[in-house]
């Protein structure tokens, strides 16, 4: 017979954890880059939510059955609205469709991949039509890297490869910051296909790193609270002139942005993120040894859908390869 207080003790814990998953959750999608407490949690391992649930799980099916309700839902918010995890059911009703375009965006990471040059070769095997790198490097851009025929571009340590050729190219000005980085570097391309023009903005974002990095080493939280003000900037300022540039745009890139941010959803949630649509699992693209995020993103703004969202593999960076197919809307 177990003792009440114990199994009081029980109760309290099981709806407690329910109520600290439910505040995790909140504090991502209210305050993620909005309170350094929130920014903090929203860029650090979220794994760790789910602890107490392997911890009580056992104790309340051995005394208190009743509160695998409370755990399970508390499970249930701290892998999905807190750690992103993605059922795909949209993508259900898509797998059928035929793609009309599959695009891969990949940050490379091309000062410490040393398999930067086999990346075109690592994916032959999706057969995209149209990849777009960032911290790509010069050489990467030759065109014997890639198949016979395909157009290659590099500016701004963005890369464009694609099997369609470029119409335009016009690069967004770099705003720099001092060291809290820059605004983030963007091109709008002009493809013109079998079907029809494609109109496609690659971006790189400023990091949240330098932020955090003050934070943690000097505990300056007005270093945060700068890179914080670089990022909404160069993310309004990116989100506006894409804008301008088509109404009809897919936006691939590492945004260095999780869909929880104010950030993110103040300027980039009009837009349909392919993975939050289709994706199925937590679609992590950065991946780290005891830390993985998903910050590289493909949206469609307007005369697109997104049909498929799959993380390719491993190719030497500390970031994975976004796969996407596309549709044009009816």
């Amino acid at each position: 017979m177990v003792p009440p207080r114990i199994a009081n003790f029980l109760v309290l814990l099981a709806w407690g954890y329910l109520a600290l998953s439910l505040t995790y959750a909140a504090l991502l999608w209210l305050a993620g880059d909005a309170w350094w407490l929130a920014t903090l949690l929203l860029f650090m391992p979220r794994w760790p939510i789910l602890l107490p649930v392997a911890l009580l799980a056992p104790a309340a099916l051995l005394i208190r059955p009743r509160l695998l309700l409370p755990l399970g839902l508390a499970a249930i918010v701290s892998v999905g609205p807190a750690m992103g995890y993605r059922l795909g059911a949209r993508g259900w009703l898509t797998a059928s469709a035929a793609a009309e375009l599959r695009i891969i965006t990949f940050n490379v990471d091309s000062r410490d991949n040393s398999r930067l040059l086999a990346i075109p070769m690592g994916l032959e095997p999706y057969h995209p039509d149209v990849v777009v790198l960032q911290e790509c490097a010069e050489n990467l851009a030759a065109a014997e890297h890639w198949p016979a025929g395909w157009t290659v571009r590099f500016e701004q340590s963005l890369c464009l490869a694609s099997r369609f050729p470029v119409l335009e190219a016009r690069p967004l000005e770099r705003i720099e910051t001092g060291e809290q980085g820059g605004t983030g570097n963007a091109v709008f391309y002009r493809l013109r296909s079998d079907a029809g023009i494609i109109d496609l903005a690659v971006l790189h974002l400023e990091t949240p790193r330098k932020g955090l990095e003050q934070l943690r080493y000097r505990a300056k939280l007005s270093g945060l609270a700068r890179n914080e003000l670089v990022r909404e900037v160069g993310s309004r300022r990116m989100s506006r002139w894409i804008t301008e540039q088509s109404s009809a745009v897919i936006v691939a890139g590492d945004f260095n942005l999780p869909v929880e941010s104010r950030i993110y959803r103040s300027h980039w949630s009009r837009c349909d993120n392919a993975f939050s649509r289709v994706g199925h699992g937590f679609g992590w693209t950065r991946v780290l040894p005891h830390f993985s995020i998903r910050i590289d993103h493909v949206l469609t703004c307007g005369g697109w859908r997104p049909l498929r969202a799959v993380v390719g593999p491993d190719l030497g960076s500390d970031h994975l390869p976004l796969i996407v197919d596309l549709a044009r809307r009816r």
